[in-house]
């Protein structure tokens, strides 16, 4: 009998176990199931490379499988220091109420993001490019 008392006492240890991680889950419209209690900690937003920090963002989230806007939206405005999020504050202040993520994406990279021409201007000065001019030969007589 103790053989059998070992078995139950395993399968409630199994079934308390399951019962944890289910409650730790919800069920999403269409019947996907996706955690709730999923932690990330993201790096200080990057005002001088904001595209590569929300790749690096984009690919945490894709790690944990975080796809719902607020969980986004609301770790992007955790890593925001003072400087930036004053920069965005109408954004945090008057959150909208749909596209939340991409609507704080946008605004950090308005604010913070180089420009069609500064990176132009940058491509043109990578090692002197733009300041030198083409030495063509002389012609052969």
């Amino acid at each position: 009998m103790s053989q059998f008392q070992g078995q139950c006492e395993s399968a409630q240890t199994l079934l308390a176990a399951l019962t944890s991680q289910l409650q730790s889950m919800a069920v999403q419209p269409g019947g996907h199931i996706n955690a709730v209690s999923v932690s990330i900690k993201l790096l200080e937003f990057w005002s001088s490379s904001p595209e590569v920090w929300f790749a690096r963002v984009e690919a945490q989230f894709d790690t944990k499988n975080i796809t719902q806007d607020q969980t986004r939206y609301v770790y992007v405005v955790s890593a925001l220091g003072v400087r930036t999020a004053e920069e965005v504050q109408d954004v945090l202040v008057n959150p909208p109420d749909a596209d939340i993520y991409a609507t704080l994406n946008n605004a950090l990279i308005k604010a913070f993001g180089k420009s069609q021409a500064q990176r132009d201007n940058e491509l043109l000065n990578l090692n002197g490019l733009g300041d030198k001019k083409t030495h063509c030969p002389a012609p052969q007589k």
